[in-house]
């Protein structure tokens, strides 16, 4: 069945409209006790237990979900027992879509053996969720993780430094997953210089640091061979911030400068993709008039300007590039610019088996993965993803993960959900947490064996369930 394509600046107003959720109060995750094996200790942090508000913050947070009830999924509350859910997509085709809901707890808590809600414990710990790290907080420890979403266009030329602190982004490679914790400040806002650059490799279940005394750390991707991570300066608070983009070796090393006064973009499309060592990345936001730009994994390597061109999202198969201009998706090799318009534009895609993957909100009940061959045509209809606005399409191998976002309420719950492309298996619900309304909403990645997210405060991992 083939449907009407959304126009790009459609898609975009649905997803403008997004940030505009407001929830009430949030339950936050554990600051138990450090991770053995990780790196430093939290313990000079004065977070090494739950104090009696964040407790009671814990056991008074809404449900988790659609389908819980105000007595599941909280602290020493019964889990939240998973269902298949059926959720319309109406004017596709008449047929609602089935979501599938696992047994679950609110963010931040694991359901134990007993079908009750505790801490999520530290990994390596046999439970649906467990904490890979306790990030490394300063003296605002008691309060809510920054509300900034640092995705907003901003320059070094207007913007304002902000009060940052914990974990501020993350990604993954095949073996890795990577993230940045901002660093600290002390009880009179003066930075102590201490963002760090991390890894986790689930192989071993270790975790590493990679880069240390990085000046307010907000952004990371990766090569094969680098980590690209951007910082804000973390200047005092209120003053102009000092944004950069740097680079270090995955195998640790000196830390090189890239490029002045580039920020993080976009929470939709992607605005910074890898061709195995060589790193593509556009300055949409942070640029008039923006540019992607390219750099090799050489040593002497400088960027260079790849397509002087708005991108709006982008995509690398094998030795080509695809990206979106507000006008059309090109293809270009790799190795040299040489672009050739093949479609119409896609706000956020991914690649698959010779296709083109979107995701589409068609209307307030929720939205369907889409399906466009790289010829052009269609699109047409993959399935539905049950309710809410998707974005932010990822994928890793045969597997998508995407978020959900409700589109016509006032308050709700964002859910990260993920499916297969090789099999017609509901979409499974991995993750419900509360619409901060700020770049914590994005703090997570996929893997091919599990989710990872966090909330400012730590990183968490659930393992994928088998299929």
């Amino acid at each position: 069945m083939r449907i009407q394509q959304l126009s790009l600046y459609a898609v975009l107003s649905v997803v403008a409209c997004n940030g505009r959720l407001v929830v009430g109060p949030t339950p936050t995750a554990s600051a138990g006790s450090a991770n053995s094996g990780i790196a430093g200790s939290d313990a000079g942090n004065g977070v090494g237990g739950l104090s009696d508000g964040e407790a009671g913050r814990r056991s008074g947070g809404g449900g988790s979900s659609g389908v819980s009830n105000p007595t599941t999924g909280r602290l020493g509350q019964p889990c939240t027992s998973g269902a298949l859910l059926s959720e319309g997509v109406e004017g596709i085709d008449g047929t609602a879509s089935t979501i599938q809901s696992l047994s679950h707890c609110d963010e931040g808590l694991s359901c134990n053996t007993d079908g009750n809600c505790v801490i999520a414990p530290d990994c390596p710990e046999d439970s649906d969720v467990c904490v890979v790290r306790h990030a490394t907080l300063g003296d605002n420890v008691g309060a809510d993780p920054p509300q900034s979403a640092w995705g907003i266009p901003e320059s070094s030329s207007y913007a304002r430094s902000i009060e940052r602190n914990g974990v501020m982004a993350l990604t993954a490679s095949e073996s890795r997953v990577f993230w940045v914790e901002y660093g600290t400040r002390d009880a009179a806002g003066d930075y102590q210089h201490d963002g760090t650059l991390l890894s986790y490799t689930p192989e071993d279940g270790t975790t590493s640091v990679i880069a240390t005394d990085l000046e307010g750390p907000i952004g990371v991707e990766v090569t094969s061979s680098h980590a690209y991570v951007y910082v804000d300066g973390a200047q005092p608070l209120g003053k102009p911030i000092h944004a950069q983009l740097l680079r270090v070796p995955l195998s640790g090393g000196s830390t090189e400068l890239v490029q002045e006064d580039t920020f993080p973009t976009g929470f939709t499309g992607s605005h910074f993709v890898a061709a195995d060592g060589r790193a593509f990345w556009s300055t949409e936001g942070t640029e008039i008039p923006p540019n992607l730009y390219s750099m090799t994994a050489d040593t002497a390597a400088v960027p260079s300007v790849f397509v002087a061109e708005h991108v709006i999202s982008m995509a690398v198969d094998g030795s080509y590039l695809y990206y979106s201009s507000p006008s059309a998706l090109l293809r270009s090799p790799t190795a040299a610019a040489a672009p050739v318009a093949i479609q119409e534009p896609q706000l956020d895609f991914v690649l698959h088996d010779g296709a083109i993957y979107t995701v589409l909100g068609v209307n307030s009940d929720g939205g369907i993965l889409a399906r466009t061959a790289l010829s052009g045509g269609g699109p047409d209809r993959v399935r539905g993803l049950g309710s809410g606005g998707p974005m932010r399409l990822r994928r890793v191998g045969d597997r998508f993960f995407f978020e959900s976002v409700p589109l016509s309420s006032d308050t709700g719950q964002r859910r990260v959900m993920t499916a297969s492309f090789v099999n017609d298996d509901p979409p499974i619900q991995l993750l419900t947490r509360p619409n901060r309304r700020s770049s914590i909403d994005h703090l997570w990645v996929g893997t091919s064996s599990a989710l990872y997210w966090s909330d400012g405060r730590a990183v968490y991992k659930q393992t994928l369930p088998t299929q």
